[in-house]
C-alpha cells in the first residue's frame, strides 16, 4: 500500500527522571522476559497492563544544551494483550508516531511547553487537534501486544478495498533530542502538521524555540486515558540568554537551482510567516560543512512579510557538499515589529516533504494526450528577457519547455510577475502562468528570481503542493 511513509523505531540509552502511568488489560498467555523494573526516580501508578512511560537524560540543562527525550507503551502483562482503540486523550498534542501515520489513529501526542504546567493545566491549555490525510490508510480497529514488549501487531480496515489487513510488528518505542520547546498554537497553523517521528525519522523533532533558564514541562498522553508529566529546569539568569519569541516561521522548501558547479551548489531557501504580522528583518543559517547564511533582502521595515507570505533568498554555496539522506541544522534568525526571534529545526536537502513544489522539465505529463506543466522538486528555470533598457517593474515572459525524459514532449508558458490585486489571487502568490489548449490553462503561482539584470530575469516557478503523503 502506498501509505505515507514513517515508523517509529525503538532506541536504547540510559534516562532518568521517568514518569510511567499503567492502565489495565487483558489478553491471552504467553510467556516472554519481563520489561525492564523502572529505574531510580521513577513514579509508577495503577496496576497491572499497559504502561506509558516517558524520559529524559536530564532534569536539570543549560542554555544551548540539548535535551533527550524517550516515549514508550509497553506491555507489563507476561501474556499477549489486546486492546482496542480507546480515542480517550487527557489532552491533545503533537502526534507521535508509534507506528506508521496512515495507520489510523496514532495512539500517542505530546507537548513541550515553556511554564510549569500540572496535568489538569494541561487539560485547559493543550487542547490543540494536529491533523493529516492520507491517500490510502488503515482504520486500526485492535492493538495486540505481545507479552511483556513493546512490540505489536495492528489489525485494521483498508480503506481502499474494504479488507481487513494485519500489519507489523512495530515497536512502540521512540527516542529524540530538541533543543527547545514547541508553539503548539503555530504548529497547528502550519500547511502540514507535524508528526513525531514521521518518515521513521524520529530524531528530527518539530520545530522548536531554543530553550531559555526557565522550567519546562514535557507531557505524554495516549489514547487509552493516560498521561506522564515530567518538568526540566533550564539553568542560568533569564539576562544571560538569546532573546526569544515564539517561532511560526515555516520551512517552505530548499531546491538546488541550476546543475553543480565546481564552486558549489546554487540554493533557494524559501521561508513563510506563520507567526502573524509582520517579519521586517529575516536571515537563515544553514549548517553543512561551514554555516551559510540566506539573507532575505525583501524584507523590511518598508516591506514587511506578512502572515501567510513567502520569502525566498538565493545563495551559492562556496565549497559546500551535503547528502539528501542527512538532515542538516536550519537557524531562522530576525525581528517583529517588536520582537526578536529565534527558530531552529532540521531539514534535509530537498526536505522529505515541501510545501512547495516547482515547474520541471524533468517529467512528462499530458492531459487528454496534450503536454502541460509538470510540478515537482527539481524546478525548472524560466530566462526572461526585456527589450527596454534599464530594470523593469513587470515582466511578461514566454518560455518552451521541454521535457527531459520526453523530448518530443513541449509546451509554450507564459508567466507574468509581480502581479498583485486580481479577482480571485491566493494572499502568497506573486505571478501567475498561462498554458494555450489545456484545462485549466493558467493559475497563480509563486515566482523566485535566481539572477537579475537590467535587461534579463531568472526565475523558478512554484506552487503549493498536495497534502503531505
Amino acid at each position: 500500500m502506498g501509505l505515507r511513509r514513517g515508523a517509529a523505531s525503538a532506541s536504547t540509552a540510559a534516562f532518568v527522571g521517568i514518569l510511567i502511568l499503567v492502565v489495565g488489560a487483558t489478553g491471552f498467555a504467553s510467556m516472554m522476559t519481563p520489561p525492564a523494573p523502572p529505574s531510580p526516580g521513577t513514579a509508577v501508578s495503577s496496576s497491572d497492563g499497559l504502561q506509558l512511560r516517558a524520559g529524559v537524560n536530564a532534569t536539570t540543562i543549560s542554555p544551548g544544551e540539548k535535551l533527550n527525550i524517550t516515549v514508550s507503551i509497553l506491555n507489563s502483562l507476561p501474556q499477549e494483550n489486546t486492546v482496542r482503540p480507546a480515542n480517550d486523550w487527557l489532552f491533545k498534542g503533537v502526534p507521535v508516531a508509534l507506528w506508521p501515520p496512515c495507520y489510523f489513529g496514532l495512539p500517542a501526542q505530546m507537548v513541550i511547553l515553556k511554564g510549569n504546567y500540572t496535568l489538569q493545566d494541561l487539560r485547559a491549555v493543550a487542547e490543540t487537534s494536529y491533523g493529516y490525510v492520507c491517500m490510502e490508510g488503515v482504520s486500526v480497529d485492535h492493538v495486540i501486544f505481545q507479552p511483556n514488549s513493546d512490540e505489536v501487531r495492528l489489525t485494521g480496515l483498508y480503506d481502499v478495498t474494504g479488507t481487513n489487513q494485519t500489519l507489523g510488528p512495530f515497536n512502540m518505542s521512540l527516542s529524540f533530542a530538541t533543543g527547545g520547546y514547541w508553539d503548539i498554537q503555530n504548529l497547528s497553523r502550519m500547511l502540514n502538521h507535524p508528526i513525531l517521528g514521521d518518515g521513521g525519522n524520529p530524531k528530527v523533532p518539530p520545530p522548536y524555540i531554543p530553550f531559555a533558564p526557565g522550567v519546562y514541562t514535557i507531557a505524554v498522553a495516549d489514547e487509552w486515558g493516560q498521561a506522564a508529566v515530567l518538568h526540566v529546569t533550564v539553568a542560568g539568569n533569564p539576562s544571560q540568554c538569546c532573546s526569544s519569541a515564539p517561532g511560526g516561521v515555516q520551512l517552505a522548501s530548499i531546491v538546488m537551482v541550476g546543475p553543480y558547479t565546481p564552486a558549489g551548489p546554487t540554493v533557494a531557501l524559501t521561508l513563510r510567516n506563520e507567526m502573524g504580522c509582520c517579519i521586517t528583518n529575516l536571515t537563515a543559517i544553514l549548517g553543512l560543512n561551514e554555516n551559510y547564511t540566506f539573507r532575505f533582502g525583501s524584507v523590511s521595515a518598508s516591506h514587511p512579510l506578512g502572515e501567510g507570505m513567502f520569502a525566498s533568498a538565493i545563495e551559492t554555496l562556496i565549497g559546500a557538499g551535503f547528502n539528501s539522506n542527512t538532515s542538516y541544522p536550519l537557524t531562522i534568525k530576525g525581528t517583529t515589529q517588536d520582537t526578536v526571534f529565534t527558530y531552529a529545526m532540521q531539514t534535509s536537502i530537498p526536505p522529505a516533504y515541501s510545501p512547495l513544489f516547482y515547474i520541471t522539465a524533468a517529467a512528462s505529463c499530458t492531459s487528454s494526450g496534450v503536454p502541460t506543466p509538470c510540478w515537482g522538486d527539481d524546478p525548472f528555470v524560466f530566462q526572461c528577457f526585456n527589450l527596454v533598457s534599464g530594470p523593469a517593474t513587470q515582466w511578461t515572459c514566454t518560455e518552451k519547455v521541454t521535457s527531459s525524459s520526453e523530448p518530443g514532449q513541449s509546451y509554450a508558458i507564459t508567466v507574468n510577475l509581480p502581479v498583485a490585486n486580481q479577482s480571485g489571487e491566493p494572499a502568497w502568490d506573486n505571478c501567475e502562468w498561462s498554458v494555450p489548449g489545456i484545462s485549466p490553462g493558467q493559475g497563480y503561482a509563486y515566482c523566485i528570481p535566481t539572477s537579475s539584470t537590467g535587461g534579463s530575469l531568472s526565475f523558478i516557478v512554484a506552487d503549493l503542493a498536495p497534502p503531505h503523503l
